[in-house]
């Protein structure tokens, strides 16, 4: 609060006093306090350009030694706790001591990484005999910033945006990932009648899971209610390699699980997928941060759903003595295998949709290291030739390996 005040403060001042007014130093400490703030909130590269503007401002001339210290000091406390380039962190930290061998960075923003290019730059220097390590290596050193080229202007970074990324960024991800399926279905009625399970796509089986073939009686039970109901699940694996700062392609397979086995019925548990994803905010695979993203894919998979239908056998058909009678049990076959039907039976219907789907994916991934993310997604895909429309919530855990 302390520093968000002093900076509003002095943004005001700048704003109601003319330039000439206002010397190199006084403008340094504002640069400074406002590059703390933007560290603050994640806007690492907006604070980088507010340093370097303030440096190239704050000439031998017009800035104490002690001033300019300061500014390069909190460019190495960007460099290292923001974008974690230890490299040139440390540089920025060489370029301070220089000029003041007691500057230090500031304790409130400190971490391990500042800690660790701060002590190597006074090892440098001969200020320092050991270096203090942080508890656990410092992570991989992110991209370096674009140099400028003479002429450029503090609000020409737009162009940064088209440069690929080079071998530090880590482009390759592998992951694992559980989803489970819930069907998106229509009502239907009479789905067990021999003939509605080929048109629907459906299977019904006894309860010893041989195929049913009987004759049920119309409009009684028989049927399934619209809505969601709880389909396969499925085991995955995948790799996606990032081609811009924003984009990734991939692909995965996987393994599906309880489909319908009962009554004939085939299932294919292989899942095959080919996507491309879009990720939100800019830079977000340079930063241990929340990232939201988009993803298009489409492939093989097979969905089924497993339900319960009571069929009543038709009276007159089977044979039964008093066909108005539902206790009145069927004495010839009505089925294609020659089976007796009970009168009245509880059959399992597994609805079967694929093999092929198109999907996108909504989700949000957090990345508590900068190689490792935890993501939770929502994917919608719709199933064809067998249209039926599915909704998946996935669990993804992936880890950045070294470029291949």
């Amino acid at each position: 609060m302390r520093r968000f005040l002093a900076a509003s403060f002095t943004t005001l001042w700048l704003a109601a006093v003319p330039s000439v007014a206002f010397g190199a130093p006084q403008k340094a400490e504002a640069a400074i306090d406002k590059a703390e703030q933007q560290f603050l909130q994640t806007e690492f590269d907006a604070a980088i350009k507010t340093l370097d503007a303030a440096i190239n401002s704050c000439t031998p001339s017009t800035c104490t030694k002690e001033v300019r210290a300061r500014l390069h000091m909190t460019m190495g406390l960007v460099l290292a706790a923001g974008k974690r380039q230890l490299e040139d962190a440390k540089e920025a930290f060489t370029r301070a001591l220089d000029l003041d061998p007691t500057a230090k960075p500031e304790a409130e923003l400190s971490t391990e990484e500042v800690e660790y290019a701060y002590q190597k730059a006074r090892q440098e220097l001969g200020l320092a005999k050991e270096i203090t390590k942080p508890k656990e290596e410092p992570p991989k050193e992110g991209p370096k910033p674009k140099p400028k080229e003479k002429g450029d202007d503090d609000d020409d970074d737009d162009d940064d945006d088209e440069e690929t990324y080079d071998d530090e960024v880590n482009p390759n991800w592998v992951y694992a990932s559980f989803g489970w399926d819930f069907s998106i279905l229509l009502s239907a009625t009479d789905v067990c009648v021999p003939a509605n399970q080929n048109s629907l796509h459906i299977v019904c089986a006894r309860e010893d899971e041989t195929r049913y073939t009987g004759q049920p009686t119309l409009g009684q039970g028989d049927n399934i209610n619209a809505g969601p109901a709880v389909s396969t699940g499925r085991v995955m694996l995948g790799y996606d390699r990032l081609l811009f700062h924003n984009f990734t392609v991939g692909a995965r397979v996987g393994f599906a699980f309880l489909g319908a086995t009962a009554g004939e019925a085939s299932f294919l548990p292989v899942h095959l997928e080919a996507r491309a994803g879009y990720w939100f905010r800019e830079r977000p695979f340079e930063l241990a941060q929340l990232r939201p993203y988009v993803m298009l894919s489409g492939g093989l998979a097979q969905i089924d759903t497993k339900l319960k239908v009571e069929v009543l056998e038709d009276g007159a058909a089977c044979g039964a003595s008093d066909p108005s009678d539902i206790n009145s049990e069927c004495t010839i076959p009505t089925s294609a295998d020659g089976r007796i039907e009970p009168r009245r039976q509880t059959l399992s219907a597994a609805k079967q949709a694929g093999l092929g789907f198109a999907a996108a994916t909504l989700g949000l991934a957090y990345s508590p290291i900068p190689l490792m993310m935890i993501g939770l997604g929502l994917r919608v895909s719709v199933t064809f030739p067998v249209v039926t429309p599915v909704l998946t919530p996935e669990l993804t855990v992936a880890f950045g390996i070294e470029d291949l």
